[in-house]
């Protein structure tokens, strides 16, 4: 069957909307207000971060398979592999982030949580960044860009 030609895209501006609420509702849940619990998991099992994951992954397929059908199936997989590269590096930018300004801070601060957060990194520096560069070790608050990379390889 013969690959059809594709539609003009067209934004469907109810899944921007949804997602918007994703990210409002993941932001309120991380805030330490009387709003995180009842606003934890507010469409019953499923939280506002598997709703954006799921959300991102449609509007990838979306995307991604206008590109399949206009240039085919070895554009699609080069262009996910182009973004998948962004990702990745935007990840470890994060990481040096984390690893040299955070940790420098909430040491000589001490903060507790800072220590609680990073103490695998805190107890081995290059193990942890090693890890974290092959995306074995994900630094808590930090496991979501890691998911983005390896579900668009």
């Amino acid at each position: 069957m013969p690959l059809s030609s594709p539609r003009p895209p067209q934004r469907q501006y109810e899944l921007d909307a949804l997602r918007g609420l994703m990210l409002v509702l993941m932001t309120v849940t991380h805030l330490p207000t009387r709003l995180s619990s009842p606003l934890g998991q507010p469409f019953g099992y499923v939280s506002a971060a598997e709703g954006f994951v799921l959300l991102s992954a449609y509007m990838a397929g979306l995307v991604y398979g206008r590109l399949a059908l206009a240039k085919g199936v070895d554009a699609m997989r080069l262009a996910f592999w182009r973004r998948a590269r962004k990702v990745y590096f935007a990840h470890a930018a994060l990481l040096f982030f984390l690893f040299t300004v955070i940790a420098g801070v909430g040491v000589t601060v001490d903060q507790p949580a800072v220590e609680n957060l990073m103490s695998f990194y805190l107890a081995e520096p290059w193990r942890a960044l090693l890890a974290s560069l092959v995306l074995l070790y994900r630094p808590p608050l930090l496991d979501i860009l890691p998911m983005y990379v390896l579900f668009m390889l």
